[in-house]
């Protein structure tokens, strides 16, 4: 990864903590995705994936957690871990069989 992939990322990470610490509301997996493509057009949906795992392990060591959300409750995953939750996004983006969307995957938010 070059020095100017690293510090998109970082930026990305930074803006995700700004925004959780000003407003403190949940934000879905897609966020993510959203923000690497704007920041990496033209990136293909491989790239994009491994990205948003380090943008998640980044988010993660920052104090997030994650959660799924049905009917407007957010229940957070038991394990917070870094390998777990990267394990339980990815069984679950590939179960979608799909680039995820709004709501799909999970949610996280600053502790």
């Amino acid at each position: 990864m070059t020095n100017e992939t690293t510090r998109k990322v970082e930026e990305i990470v930074a803006g995700f903590i700004r925004e959780s610490g000003a407003y403190g509301d949940w934000t879905d997996f897609r966020g993510i995705l959203v923000c690497l493509r704007h920041e990496f057009p033209g990136t293909d949906d491989d790239e994009l994936n491994w990205m948003s795992f380090l943008v998640v392990r980044q988010l993660q060591e920052a104090g997030f957690t994650f959660a799924s959300c049905e009917g407007g409750e957010y229940a957070p995953w038991q394990d917070q871990s870094g390998e777990a939750v990267a394990a339980r996004i990815r069984r679950e983006w590939d179960a979608l069989g799909r680039q995820p969307e709004i709501g799909d995957i999970c949610w996280f938010r600053r502790r």
